[in-house]
């Protein structure tokens, strides 16, 4: 327990620091606990729904959010709904997660290596109708795997100059604990609260206290290329593992 609690710590602090709420590395740590899929689930959606709270709260007060983004969530929102409603199978469950994971790792990299080609900022964030569309199937991936939908969005909106780096990570804050909040409310529905692991619940408490030194900071100065490489190196291994153990 004590690891666990170490862990989360550290990876909400770094998560936040990019805006995201650490959904994707919480399921890759947990899944090695033998956990059901919603267990797996709830308590990664939670502990993102908490991280994104304090990210979302520090961005609005200093006015990172771009409005125009924010309707993005009228189709990430319900196609979240949609593929959470639904239930999968483990099988399904895993190997959409070890996708998820590996997308997520490529994507960050990718980021990286076009940032370098290409730094300078806009400060304004332009919606187009492909953005509708992403932002749908980001949504929908999200519903089925547990995943925010942040540590997507985010990548694509900086490979596609669609704006600032602040204004994507506050974007994807938002996005990520408007996501969480309506996949874990279907669960709820569904199945009750399916924690039945007193211990585990001490785990918000970790990513609350790392969340909101990671927030902190992160909206401060946003250059964390040397974190994003190691987040996404360990991405791209929790992929592998788990398409090893599933396939």
């Amino acid at each position: 327990m004590v690891f666990l609690f170490f862990a989360f710590f550290t990876i909400a602090l770094v998560y936040s620091l990019v805006g995201f709420g650490g959904g994707s590395l919480y399921l890759a740590l947990l899944s090695n606990y033998g956990f059901s899929q919603m267990e797996l689930k709830f308590l990664a959606l939670q502990c993102n729904v908490i991280v994104t709270c304090i990210g979302s709260f520090l961005a609005w007060r200093q006015r990172y959010i771009p409005r125009s983004g924010l309707a993005l969530l009228l189709v990430s929102a319900p196609a979240c709904f949609v593929s959470a409603w639904f239930p999968v199978s483990d099988r399904v469950f895993m190997l959409c997660l070890a996708c998820g994971l590996g997308i997520a790792g490529i994507l960050m990299i990718i980021q990286e290596v076009v940032k370098k080609t290409n730094d300078h900022s806009i400060h304004t964030m332009v919606i187009r109708p492909w953005h509708w569309i992403v932002s749908a199937i980001i949504g929908f991936f999200s519903g089925i795997t547990g995943i925010g939908g942040g540590v997507y969005l985010s990548p694509i909106f900086n490979i596609t100059r669609t704006g600032d780096a602040k204004s994507i990570a506050a974007l994807s804050s938002v996005f990520i604990f408007i996501n969480s909040i309506v996949i874990a409310s279907v669960i709820v529905i569904n199945h009750g609260l399916p924690l039945g692991n007193a211990t585990l619940w001490r785990l918000p408490l970790a990513v609350a206290l790392g969340g909101l030194i990671g927030a902190g900071i992160g909206y401060r100065k946003m250059r964390f290329t040397a974190i994003r490489f190691v987040t996404a190196t360990l991405l791209i291994f929790a992929s592998a593992r788990i398409f090893w153990q599933w396939l």
